[in-house]
């Protein structure tokens, strides 16, 4: 049995004993957790930049390689139409559009060259200045077999159309040495049409820069006819790595398998200072954090960690990290970083409250006595714990103890009550626990016709699965299925009325009344069999069936309050509405479908949900058919819900197919259905074809609900 003590002794000695020892913790634990969180921004940050820099530079290069590729498709086409001279016009719009592309050319394999480039007028073409007011060149070189002495030949261009001069000379350049050309060779005709090649960078002759080239070949008739090419200033990945630096000090590099420089944030460190301009390796780089950052990961094998500049000692960290392999090339992100750009803020603060945590402990030893005598803190939790209560505003817990015997009782007391409301929630709507406490009425039984929505799951082919699936796993899957149906219904503010086996039963618009309930039902289906992909990807990953959820949504007046007796009550809904919603679950089986709502969620919420109308049925024992649809996504809602290019266009194509069918132009809705089933693979359309020949010899067919089994 536990010692208890007096209230006002317990606090004054525990004051005493305990504060010293837990205010040096508390210190010492926002230290340790301050320095962990920054280390923790830090390669946040460094990750960030990594995917960022990937992102922005294929980003870059893409809708070049876009060009190339579609330059080269057009010239594989018509082998001939890059020869003409109002193909220029293509090469230049090229370079005209795009400030990062050099030149665009297209070369032959028989030597000929089309090329579309920006110059500058302070460059010489064939040691002669171009004329001031040019901006562009169109070249051509042909040497085709009539051309016996071809000529190298420059019109100069203000703009396409706008010739300002020209410059001739013996033609000495033949694109079939270059290796953007002899690189299409050697990978031959065997490969993807559409691949392109990116060069490694080179100093491009026309203006002393360093870029590199994407290349496409053009393949006619299983042979190499010539090589579309553009090429890009390394210069403009240059800007953006020193632009998008993730702090003071850092710095990112692209490099290469071999650790040559491709791009640096100073593009005069890439390459070397002499004549030739070669590129440089990282360990040529004067810089001793790059060198100790390259030294580190050959001796740990690592591409991600923490190490010590030579001769400072500085903590750095480092990020290498490969492109992709869809982009071609073997280059890497380098990322380094000094870990005081990111701690030493935090350093600072840390020591600064250590000074005033020194202060504030001697003052409250000082102030012992006085605190001991304060009883209200602990008491007043307490007070605003139960007011939660009351509110129906409960935390999991209650953080407090005491020795004390009458605050321990106290608080134990409030504990139980707490959970004894969680857990009564958990069988009643929070809505009906919620006034139940405010009011201290007792709950009888009654209830009231109301407008409402409901909501029936259910899984196809459970039985089966049942048999041939183990107990605790068939337990585990199926507990993970009613989660994630009770928190999609949650989140939209809908009440869970039963689980009655694999399937969930909920309504919306009642306890609380709800202007949108037909809606935020629709929104909840659409959520859960979004939400199911993922769970049955989760069950594929470790060998297990997926589950397909199969959901009917009906709204109208309907039954709702305490059905029971004195001894057991049960919140729910009762009524013709409700078998109708039940149905409506089941007939997926018949038509393929998913998620099955009634002609009444369509008046209620039609205009804001993408729907495929299916066919008109007839409940057994009730007068007259309603129409019926398939949910397929929200029109307004969030990306879970929301409807991809495919969802919508085959919404529409059902919707004028179904028109077809209902006049009763069974062939032309044949046709339209055909072409929905080929397109998309489509269930429904292809038990509507069959509908559709039913009519046809037939000449009517009635859809009975309750035939569908599930």
């Amino acid at each position: 049995m536990k010692t208890s003590y007096k209230l006002h002794i317990t606090i004054s000695a525990l004051f005493l004993v305990l504060i010293v020892p837990l205010f040096s913790g508390l210190i010492y634990y926002s230290y340790q957790s301050n320095l962990a969180l920054a280390k923790k921004e830090a390669n946040t940050s460094m990750e960030r930049a990594k995917a960022e820099t990937l992102k922005n530079i294929i980003g870059f290069v893409e809708p070049i390689a876009d060009s190339v590729r579609s330059t080269a498709q057009l010239g594989s086409i018509q082998p001939n139409f890059f020869r003409a001279e109002e193909s220029g016009q293509l090469l230049v719009r090229a370079v005209q559009n795009n400030r990062d592309i050099l030149s665009y050319y297209v070369g032959f394999e028989d030597g000929s060259f089309r090329q579309g480039a920006a110059i500058d007028p302070a460059v010489p073409v064939f040691d002669r200045l171009p004329p001031p007011e040019a901006r562009f060149a169109n070249r051509m070189i042909d040497r085709s077999k009539n051309k016996k002495d071809p000529v190298d030949s420059y019109i100069f261009l203000k703009d396409w159309g706008q010739r300002v001069g020209e410059s001739n000379s013996p033609a000495s350049y033949d694109p079939r040495t270059a290796p953007f050309f002899k690189a299409a060779v050697a990978r031959g005709t065997t490969g993807k049409s559409d691949a392109i090649l990116i060069s490694d960078p080179y100093i491009i002759r026309s203006t002393g820069q360093p870029g590199f080239s994407i290349s496409a070949s053009m393949i006619s008739n299983g042979k190499l006819v010539g090589v579309a090419a553009a090429n890009l200033r390394l210069k403009r990945i240059s800007e953006y790595l020193a632009e998008s630096a993730i702090s003071p000090n850092s710095m990112t590099i692209i490099v290469d398998r071999d650790s040559n420089i491709v791009a640096h944030p100073n593009s005069d460190e890439a390459y070397s200072k002499d004549a030739k301009k070669t590129q440089r390796k990282l360990s040529d780089l004067p810089n001793p954090a790059v060198q100790s950052a390259v030294a580190e990961r050959i001796r740990t094998g690592k591409d991600s960690f923490v190490f010590t500049e030579y001769g400072t000692n500085k903590e750095f960290m480092a990020l290498f990290s490969p492109f992709p392999p869809t982009f071609n090339k073997p280059w890497e992100v380098m990322v380094i970083a000094p870990l005081s750009d990111f701690v030493g803020e935090i350093n600072e603060n840390n020591r600064r409250t250590m000074a005033v945590g020194i202060v504030a402990l001697l003052l409250i030893v000082l102030l012992t006595y006085v605190v001991s005598r304060r009883l209200s803190r602990p008491l007043e939790v307490l007070v605003e714990e139960i007011k939660q209560v009351l509110s129906f505003q409960i935390s999991p817990g209650l953080n407090l103890k005491s020795r004390v015997s009458e605050i321990g009782s106290l608080i134990d007391a409030t504990q139980k009550l707490k959970t004894a409301i969680n857990a009564f929630a958990a069988y009643v709507p929070r809505e009906l626990v919620s006034d139940l406490i405010h009011s201290g009425k007792p709950i009888a039984p009654g209830g009231e016709s109301r407008y409402l929505t409901m909501f029936f799951t259910d899984l196809q082919g459970f039985s089966s699965l049942a048999e041939i699936t183990p107990t605790r796993q068939l337990l585990d899957m199926v507990s993970s299925y009613l989660s994630m149906v009770t928190h999609a219904v949650k989140e939209e503010r809908g009440t869970i009325d039963k689980f009655i086996g694999d399937a969930v039963m909920a309504f919306w618009g009642a306890p609380l009344l709800s202007e949108d309930h037909a809606y935020r039902a629709c929104v909840a289906a659409v959520r859960s069999q979004r939400r199911m992909r993922a769970l049955n990807e989760q069950f594929a990953a470790v060998g297990q069936s997926p589950l397909v959820v199969r959901i009917g949504i009906h709204t109208d007046a309907v039954l709702v309050g305490n059905i029971g007796s004195l001894e057991r009550l049960s919140y729910t809904v009762m009524g013709d509405g409700v078998n109708i919603a039940s149905r409506l679950e089941g007939i997926n089986k018949d038509f393929g479908t998913r998620i099955c709502v009634s002609h009444s969620v369509f008046k209620e919420a039609g205009e804001r949900l993408w729907l495929r109308p299916i066919d008109e049925v007839s409940v057994k024992g009730r007068k007259g058919e309603f129409l019926i649809y398939e949910l397929v996504a929200i029109r307004d809602g969030d990306d879970e819900v929301s409807a991809s290019s495919d969802d919508q266009k085959k919404c529409v194509a059902t919707e004028k197919a179904f028109g077809l069918y209902s006049q009763g132009q069974w062939l032309s809705a044949i046709s339209c259905y055909e072409e929905i089933a080929s397109e998309f693979d489509d269930a429904l359309s292809r038990e509507m074809i069959v509908r559709c020949r039913a009519a046809m010899t037939n000449g009517q067919h009635d859809v009975l609900l309750d035939s569908a089994q599930k």
